[in-house]
């Protein structure tokens, strides 16, 4: 049985047009994923796709419109009260924004002892103690007095990485945790996270648009486009040889050092609105490999060779 399961998750938001007229914007619109113990699950995809919606809902942070999301099997949507704290304390997240995730009015020590109190997980005489082991578990030492805004980007999120891991959670959500940081502090974060896989086997569902970083820290990626998981592979088959149009440009647009010669399929125009999206397949107005089913047809999200993809290049009885 998977840790974690999303099942036809749908998150459409009413927004106003106009003061006499209203449209839903379909942020997620009917995706599946599972996540096993041990493993680090992967959503990549342009801005506007509808990741960081997926993390929030996997939190309840936010209520989904449609589907479910079970955690050790049970749908954590009807959770409440006691149930839904436990809930939360197996599954915790990391947001992307570091500078924005501390209150800068509580000290170290407030922020992460604040976990261990909820939670009952430390009394007032240990609460100093753990609080300091969890600093030494990420790579700082004794800061318990200091506040926020006297750490660099890096450090503020070695915190929050610390306040994520007090409760001993199952699950970390992480969402794009790096990209508000240095190259040279993403490498020591990524490295931080692979080594607490390693330590404690937290699973990771990892959220990201820097494709060199998901290489190397996934087992398993989704591609999201408006919404919709367009190919869910094994981070190596993915890397090698994408099956969806819209992964093979991803990964032809991702920097590389290195010069083959050949020419890559480049991106073109932009992302449709979610409020409008394209009939048939939603990226054929911008693939470079469309024909004539892609503007009639949603193609469905189907095995193909032990993978899965939504696209009618592919025919999944092969």
């Amino acid at each position: 049985m998977a840790l974690l399961e999303v099942k036809a998750l749908k998150k459409h938001f009413t927004v106003s047009i106009s003061p006499m007229r209203h449209a839903t914007l379909k942020a997620v619109d009917g995706i599946d994923f599972s996540l096993d113990k041990n493993r680090v699950f992967a959503l990549v995809g342009e801005s506007g796709c509808g990741k960081s919606t997926v993390a929030r809902l996997l939190l309840r942070l936010i209520a989904p419109t449609a589907g479910e999301i079970r955690f050790r099997g049970e749908n954590i949507l009807g959770l409440k009260g006691g149930a839904l704290k436990a809930f939360r304390k197996s599954v915790q997240i990391i947001f992307q924004d570091p500078f924005a995730s501390l209150n800068p009015r509580m000290t170290v020590f407030d922020a992460l002892s604040e976990p261990l109190k909820i939670h009952g997980l430390a009394g007032r005489a240990e609460l100093k103690d753990r609080v300091s082991e969890l600093l030494q578990s990420v790579g700082l030492g004794d800061v318990l007095d200091s506040y926020p805004h006297e750490f660099s980007g890096g450090q503020r999120q070695r915190i929050c990485i610390a306040r994520a891991l007090a409760v001993s959670p199952e699950v970390i959500v992480a969402d794009e945790p790096l990209s508000a940081l240095d190259v040279s502090i993403q490498a020591q974060i990524l490295n931080l996270l692979l080594e607490l896989k390693e330590r404690t086997g937290i699973s990771f569902v990892f959220i990201s648009h820097d494709l060199r970083v998901v290489e190397y820290l996934s087992d398993e990626v989704a591609v999201m486009y408006l919404g919709k998981i367009v190919e869910v592979s094994k981070t190596e088959d993915l890397f090698g040889s994408p099956l969806h149009p819209y992964t093979e440009i991803l990964l032809s647009s991702a920097p590389s050092i290195k010069a083959d010669g050949r020419k890559k399929p480049e991106l073109k125009g932009e992302v449709p609105s979610p409020i409008n999206i394209p009939s048939g397949c939603p990226f054929h107005p911008r693939c470079h490999r469309r024909f004539e089913p892609c503007e009639r047809v949603v193609p469905e999200l189907r095995q193909y060779k032990g993978r899965q993809v939504a696209c009618h290049l592919r025919n999944p009885a092969i």
